[in-house]
């Protein structure tokens, strides 16, 4: 099970050990360090790309196996982003 807004800054492990699916939870609290500047730009430039899926997402797979979020009824990308204040936390502004 995944719970966390997909179009804030998230991350799970780099290698899954166990023998079972793992859990994520979206912790609200980012630090801005250098690291997660970088990766806020590299999720941001995934979410402009129509929603694409960062490394960290294929769990294993290839890269074209992870379905585009944009290709999901609803998805509005940036126009979803109304105001100023969440396109800011969404890394759309200032990065």
């Amino acid at each position: 099970m995944l719970w966390w807004h997909s179009d804030m800054l998230h991350a799970v492990e780099v290698e899954h050990d166990g023998d079972h699916e793992a859990s994520v939870a979206y912790v609200a609290a980012t630090p801005t360090t250098e690291g997660n500047l970088k990766y806020m730009k590299k999720q941001v430039d995934a979410f402009l790309d129509d929603g694409r899926c960062l490394e960290d997402f294929w769990y294993g797979r290839k890269e074209e196996d992870c379905v585009k979020e944009g290709t999901f009824k609803g998805w509005n990308g940036v126009e979803g982003i109304m105001s100023e204040e969440g396109r800011r936390a969404a890394g759309l502004v200032g990065l």
